[in-house]
């Protein structure tokens, strides 16, 4: 049984495959870095003690061994997602809440 040459489409769907595949394998692998709190407050852009802050209040969860801590990319990554501003649920103002609790404005 012959088999013909791929065709321009086969090569190129081909290639994209390989190189989602590719991608999908690197970013696993980034995905479980784990980071010192220096680390990972260079990439969160705050100071070590902020990270270490995060960790003692429980919003970032932590490896440790003795007095060496480490944060895994993908937890403060999924925090700083989930506490940033745009995701956030927005407290209704204070008018908001006494209309809610005496049933103002409503008919």
């Amino acid at each position: 049984m012959d088999r013909d040459p791929p065709t321009a489409l086969q090569t190129w769907i081909r290639q994209l495959v390989h190189d989602e595949l590719a991608l999908a394998i690197a970013s696993t692998q980034i995905s479980s870095e784990y980071l010192t709190t220096a680390e990972a407050g260079s990439l969160a852009r705050v100071a070590p003690g902020t990270v270490r802050r995060w960790i003692r209040q429980g919003r970032l969860p932590c490896t440790s061994a003795g007095r060496e801590v480490r944060v895994r990319r993908a937890d403060l990554e999924r925090m700083m997602r989930r506490d940033s501003p745009g995701t956030k649920p927005r407290e209704p103002s204070p008018e908001a809440q006494a209309a809610r609790m005496f049933g103002l404005g409503r008919e």
